[in-house]
């Protein structure tokens, strides 16, 4: 697997030119006290996808995924989930599924 490293959101996603959509910063300061590790492209939906790894100011993980969206993945309003664990935020923002996810 082809890993991207670099200290910010931008870094990284300027490194992934495969994909079909243009990355999205997580607004609402979703990224505050967040340090960027890296990412690669991974598959979602059958589709190719960003996921980039963080880690927040306690050393726990945090992963954000960004796809292309398609009317099967999210209505166009944002949910917050909690699913074994962890804390699934799902947005969408210029035609791209954003999904935040963290330690419940």
């Amino acid at each position: 697997m082809t890993e991207f490293h670099g200290s910010d959101f931008a870094a990284v996603a300027s490194q992934m030119g495969k994909l079909d959509f243009e990355p999205v910063l997580p607004g609402s300061g979703e990224l505050a006290g967040l340090t960027v590790e890296g990412g690669h492209y991974c598959m979602l939906d059958g589709r190719m996808a960003l996921h980039l790894y963080l880690t927040d100011r306690d050393g726990s993980k945090v992963s954000v995924l960004e796809v292309r969206s398609s009317d099967a993945l999210l209505a166009s309003h944002p949910v917050t989930q909690e699913l074994d664990g962890l804390r699934v935020s799902l947005s969408v923002s210029h035609n791209v599924v954003v999904a935040l996810v963290r330690s419940a």
